[in-house]
């Protein structure tokens, strides 16, 4: 037996912002506070796809995680999406990742005092993802709490979900120690694996 989805989306309500590594990134025009995360063709079953996303955003806490506010799964004209916040800038467009705010020069003392806000969370929570990189990492202001700093926003959820289970916590402080040394040798920011923070001291 067929099942018939309603359509929430049509390709007129939807604009296109970016593409991660599993997902085509829409804006909604509707709600411009909100993203749709389409699973790209030929990535996996997308209800299973979705369903994992789900639990990733379920187990991981917010809004005390450094993540976007998840709001459901809707039907689109490209596919089942995730919808969820933005992570925006003065402008009210999407925010710099922290690849291209130091890419630009422009990484200041207020980023860098975000940047290890971000740490500190990620290490407290023990958040897993199976791909920390800069290009994750986004610096903005969330739309459902107008929060601050900076979010990961791509890179969990279809291979390995947040978690924050004891037996595990020694083997995920040392796969985040090594995703930051990943992150210092990408941007050149210099990594404390003792202290956890990152600095500007070359």
């Amino acid at each position: 037996m067929s099942h018939i989805f309603q359509v929430s989306y049509r390709q007129k309500d939807l604009r296109y912002a970016g593409a991660g590594m599993e997902r085509d990134v829409y804006h909604i025009a509707s709600s411009p506070g909100l993203l749709a995360k389409v699973v790209k063709p030929g990535k996996g079953e997308a209800d299973l796809a979705c369903f994992r996303e789900f639990r990733a955003y379920r187990n991981a806490g917010w809004p005390v995680a450094p993540i976007p506010k998840l709001y459901g799964t809707q039907v689109t004209e490209f596919g089942k999406a995730q919808i969820v916040d933005a992570i925006l800038s003065p402008d009210g467009e999407l925010g710099p990742t922290l690849y291209e705010v130091a890419e630009s020069g422009a990484l200041t003392e207020r980023h860098l005092m975000d940047l290890n806000a971000f740490v500190d969370a990620v290490y407290r929570l023990r958040l897993t993802a199976f791909r920390f990189a800069p290009q994750n990492v986004v610096f903005g202001t969330r739309f459902s709490d107008r929060r601050s700093g900076f979010f990961i926003v791509d890179g969990f959820g279809d291979r390995q979900r947040f978690s924050r289970k004891e037996l595990f916590a020694r083997k995920r402080s040392r796969y985040l120690d090594d995703a930051m040394r990943r992150i210092e040798m990408r941007i050149g920011l210099p990594w404390d694996p003792m202290a956890r923070t990152f600095s500007n001291v070359k």
